[in-house]
């Protein structure tokens, strides 16, 4: 087999791999995670692994490098995308936590379902790190769950804004209520204790 026939298919597949692992490290950036330090050096490794191959003088080397920078590729798409996936639940927890009082299906109708596909992200999280298979075999599976989860955020953020009108709306509504209980309620107990009082006195005061 020609040397250039393997190294041009090879190279291809890892530049391939290279690609999407970086443009992924960038959609992790662009969601405000920070792009943890193990992700960029697996790429780093990977470059590596490049140019042992393209300086290597068999094929069975060539092939082994190869493998070898693949590999790096894709755990740098698995430590990337298991960072973003944890960014993104904490936000989603967050926004949980910041609307708890409210009936937030009323303006998001699919806030149950989003609840829902994250607990299930969370529990594969945690099994992932307890039980860690290939990081090769989670990568493509975890760039979609963290996909999938920004797509939850980015609809749960875009919903603030109509929530906390709710909100205050609701605290209106409490502050008229209070006023109404203490006009309608406080107010004629207390009139009436008082009433009660100066009867009581004027009955004390009058000369048997």
């Amino acid at each position: 087999m020609n040397r250039i026939d393997y190294d041009v298919v090879a190279l291809d597949e890892v530049k391939e791999l290279f690609r999407r692992a970086e443009e992924f490290a960038k959609e992790i950036e662009g969601s405000n995670s920070e792009l943890p330090i193990p992700a960029v050096n697996e790429l780093r490794y990977a470059g590596n692994h490049v140019l042992k191959a393209v300086t290597a003088g068999d094929k069975a080397v060539f092939d082994q490098e190869v493998l070898k920078a693949k590999g790096h590729c894709q755990r740098s798409m698995y430590e990337a995308s298991e960072s973003g996936i944890a960014f993104a639940l904490d936000l989603i927890k967050e926004f949980q936590d910041d609307y708890r009082d409210l009936v937030v299906a009323e303006i998001v109708p699919d806030y149950a379902d989003m609840g829902v596909r994250a607990n299930r992200a969370r529990a594969m999280l945690a099994e992932g790190r307890s039980n860690r298979t290939s990081p090769e075999g989670q990568a493509d599976r975890y760039m979609n769950t963290f996909r999938e989860l920004q797509g939850i955020v980015d609809k749960l953020q875009a919903s603030r804004n109509d929530l906390n009108a709710r909100k205050l709306a609701l605290r209106r509504e409490d502050r008229r209520f209070t006023a109404r209980m203490v006009l309608f309620v406080v107010v004629p107990i207390l009139v009436a204790i008082v009433t009660a009082l100066f009867t009581c006195l004027r009955g004390m005061g009058t000369p048997e």
